[in-house]
């Protein structure tokens, strides 16, 4: 394991030839906003240079104080719970190369606005956005896993349309 500068640690996993956030921060290593940068890439000097892909199983969960994300651009999966119980975050890790979301992985979070999908998203976890504050799910491509119906994610199989996740106007844990 290698410790960043912000206090998170980093597990080489030749699976995926790329590193894994493994732990979190101590809370003084976010800036005095909450602002937490996921690097793009990493170097333990044993393994060089490679690309951070992924956030494992609750690696920020109950970190109340943590308000927002940035970088992180190369990870690919975000374990379950991996922000469960962030009540103060307020964006979601989900860019273009997210493949996988994990079982509420965003639970109970401050996440607001719209959420963009895009077509490498293969996985979203049961109540991964639930008890947040999302108004819908977006799409300005084709998606081969989902259908966006009135923002609603949805997966359709033989015409029948299952609900992933939804608008949060209900806090429960259905979604």
């Amino acid at each position: 394991y290698s410790t960043y500068p912000q206090g998170m640690t980093f597990s080489y996993d030749n699976s995926i030839d790329g590193y894994v956030v493994v732990s979190a921060y101590d809370e003084n290593a976010l800036n005095s906003s909450g602002k937490l940068n996921v690097p793009d890439y990493y170097n333990d000097f044993t393994h060089g240079v490679k690309e951070v892909k992924a956030i494992a199983d609750g690696v920020f969960e109950g970190k109340t104080d943590l308000v927002t994300i940035t970088g992180g651009l190369n990870v690919t999966k975000i374990g379950q719970n991996a922000f469960k119980d962030c009540t103060s975050l307020t964006n979601a890790l989900v860019h273009e190369k997210i493949e996988h979301i994990g079982e509420k992985a965003f639970y109970n979070t401050g996440v607001s606005g719209g959420i963009q999908v895009y077509p490498a998203l293969e996985h979203v976890g049961y109540g991964a956005f639930a008890r947040s504050n999302i108004n819908g799910f977006y799409s300005y491509k084709s998606l081969e896993n989902f259908v966006i119906v009135d923002g609603t994610l949805c997966v359709e199989e033989d015409g029948v349309y299952t609900m992933l996740c939804s608008p949060m106007t209900k806090k429960d844990d259905s979604l």
